[in-house]
């Protein structure tokens, strides 16, 4: 895998079928800061997932202590449309107030 820089955002686009869940889990679940015992916070944002993918995330994530630097966004498929156009935009301040 390649090395992601402070801040940089990685999206996970995928088809049905395809194993999109858990690669977005791996990437999560490794993330480090190499060289240093900094804090840091990944903000993963799931939009349009259904239930049973919500339910694989937050099992991971706790299951195997990425939940201590994860911030969680998820929008199930049958939630509300407005929450998929108001999710965006706020993520990215959840991370700056995350890291500090």
């Amino acid at each position: 895998m390649n090395t992601l820089v402070r801040g940089q955002k990685l999206p996970v686009f995928s088809g049905s079928g395809l194993p999109h869940s858990m690669l977005a889990a791996q990437i999560t679940r490794q993330a480090r800061v190499r060289g240093s015992e900094e804090q840091f916070a990944v903000v993963f944002v799931g939009m349009g997932i259904t239930h049973e993918e919500a339910r694989f995330f937050t099992q991971e994530f706790s299951k195997t202590g990425a939940r201590a630097h994860t911030v969680i966004f998820l929008n199930r498929a049958d939630d509300p449309a407005i929450e998929r156009i108001i999710t965006p935009p706020s993520r990215p301040d959840c991370g700056r107030v995350s890291c500090l």
